[in-house]
């Protein structure tokens, strides 16, 4: 599972809806071989002042990584896409 860390200040109940000034975006994450290298990617996202309205992670590694399977995020959508093709 991916530890994001404290919420941040003046986070708490914060949605990427509720930022009124930002238009809903999507954060792709493209990566192959690199699963502890995406996963501090992902937390910093995470950790930061503007969320994405979602982070899509695109893992063209060998094999899935389970702890990007089940990312946790409370702030913002995590959707994992796993697949063998490399492009």
């Amino acid at each position: 599972m991916i530890d994001a860390g404290p919420p941040r200040e003046g986070s708490e109940g914060d949605s990427p809806s509720q930022q009124p000034d930002l238009p809903p975006t999507s954060l792709l994450i493209c990566s192959r071989d690199r699963p502890d290298l995406l996963g501090d990617t992902v937390a910093s996202v995470l950790r930061g002042d503007h969320l994405p309205t979602e982070v899509v992670i695109i893992d063209q590694s060998r094999v899935p990584h389970p702890d990007l399977v089940h990312a946790d995020a409370s702030a913002c959508e995590v959707r994992y896409r796993w697949t063998r093709s490399r492009g």
